[in-house]
C-alpha cells in the first residue's frame, strides 16, 4: 500500500519547527491534501488540519532494530524540511518562505496554528494580564560576554526584567522559558493570550507571529541582516550592531507602552 506524501522536519529548535507550520498550511490549501508530518516536536502540531497524522521522529530513527527503509517506501514522496537551505543561508528567503520553497508552494510570511476558541478561553496562565519575555537561552546562559550573541547575559536579562516589573505594575512579567509544561501546545496558547512581548531572536517571536492570532511585540537584535531572515516586519524591531542585542531600556519601555 502506498500512502500519501510526508514531510520530515530535520533538526532545528522550537522556533524552526514553529515556522514550518505556515508552509504546511499553505501546502494543504493549495493541494487539498494533508501531509504525514514526522518531527521531534509532535505535540506542537497535534490537531492541526493540515496534518493527516503527526509521527514522532523516534519512530523512524535508524537504529538497526528494523528495516526503516521499507517504512519510508510507503510514502509517495518525502519532503525533507530544513532551515539551512542555500536560498535561506544567502538571505534570499525568510525562514518561513524557505520552508514554502522546499514544499513548492506559494511563499507566505508567517507560521500558522489554528486555535480552538474554547480551549483558548479555558487556558489560564495567570489571573493578571501579562507580558511575555524571552531574552536568554538556558542552554547558553553566561555571566559574561564570551562572543557576539543574540542572547543577553544573565545580568542584563535580570536588569531588564526587573525594570519591566517596576514600570508595568498592572501586568505580570513572565519568562517564556519559565513556563512549566510537558505539551508544547501550551506555549502557543500562552503566547496567544499575552498582551504583548519582549524578545530577542527566540521561539517567542515566531509563536507570536501565528497568522491565526498574531501578537505584536518588541524584538531586540544585534545585527540588521537577521531581521529579514528570521524576523517579522510588523513587530517593533530594535537593532544594535554590537556584541549583544539592543538594550536601550528607555526605548524598549516607550515602544512596549505604545503597543499596550
Amino acid at each position: 500500500m502506498i500512502l500519501e506524501n510526508a514531510a520530515i522536519v530535520l533538526g532545528g529548535g522550537l522556533g524552526d519547527a514553529v515556522c514550518v507550520s505556515g508552509a504546511l498550511n499553505q501546502y494543504y490549501k493549495q493541494n487539498k491534501k494533508k501531509l504525514y508530518l514526522i518531527t521531534d516536536k509532535p505535540d506542537l502540531f497535534v490537531g492541526q488540519e493540515y496534518c493527516k497524522e503527526v509521527i514522532h521522529w523516534n519512530f523512524f530513527v535508524t537504529d538497526g532494530s528494523e528495516d526503516k527503509i521499507n517504512l519510508y517506501k510507503k510514502f509517495k514522496k518525502i519532503y525533507s524540511l530544513y532551515w539551512q537551505s542555500e536560498s535561506h543561508l544567502k538571505g534570499h528567503t525568510s525562514i518561513c518562505e524557505n520552508y514554502c520553497e522546499q514544499l513548492n508552494v506559494k511563499k507566505i510570511k508567517y507560521p500558522f496554528f489554528k486555535l480552538d476558541p474554547i480551549e483558548l478561553q479555558n487556558f489560564n496562565l495567570t489571573n493578571k494580564p501579562y507580558i511575555l519575555v524571552s531574552l536568554k537561552n538556558q542552554k547558553y546562559e553566561t555571566a559574561f560576554v564570551q562572543k557576539k550573541s543574540k542572547y543577553f547575559t544573565n545580568k542584563r536579562n535580570l536588569e531588564i526584567i526587573l525594570n519591566l516589573k517596576k514600570d508595568f505594575k498592572d501586568y505580570e512579567i513572565i519568562d517564556l522559558g519559565d513556563i512549566q509544561t510537558n505539551n508544547l501546545k501550551d506555549l502557543i496558547l500562552a503566547v496567544a493570550k499575552c498582551e504583548t512581548f519582549l524578545s530577542v531572536d527566540t521561539a517567542l517571536q515566531h509563536l507570536a507571529a501565528n497568522q491565526f492570532l498574531q501578537k505584536r511585540g518588541v524584538v531586540l537584535w544585534n545585527n540588521n541582516g537577521n531581521v529579514y531572515s528570521f524576523g517579522y516586519g510588523y513587530n517593533v524591531n530594535l537593532i544594535n550592531d554590537f556584541m549583544h542585542p539592543y538594550d536601550n531600556y528607555n526605548e524598549i519601555f516607550k515602544n512596549l507602552k505604545l503597543i499596550l
